[in-house]
């Protein structure tokens, strides 16, 4: 586990140094369509895609009807989902079974 903190914080510090230091950029949010069309691709209602990757109903269903915007951690979790929603539906299941409790 020190091993990868190391090494994720030379990435990080990479990353600052390309930067000439400065806080990274704002991600774009995702469209309240794109948000949609993520969770239909997966054949989920609101409430399975809420459920199945850590999220509240009313959040989703707000961000799906431009109500309110993903902040950056939530958008990174979308772009997440969007590429490995296995990987992701098994790691909050994980956690919810407390099988990844204390590994941080």
């Amino acid at each position: 586990m020190a091993n990868l903190r190391l090494a994720t914080q030379q990435i990080i510090e990479k990353i600052r140094a390309d930067r000439g230091g400065g806080k990274a950029p704002k991600l774009p949010s995702p469209s309240p369509q794109s948000i949609r069309d993520l969770r239909t691709s997966l054949g989920m209602t609101r409430e399975q895609f809420a459920s199945c990757f850590g999220l509240q109903v009313g959040t989703l269903r707000d961000w799906e009807q431009d109500l309110r915007h993903p902040d950056q951690a939530a958008t990174v979790l979308l772009r997440i989902i969007e590429r490995h929603p296995d990987m992701v539906a098994q790691t909050v299941e994980k956690m919810r079974e407390g099988e990844l409790a204390g590994s941080g």
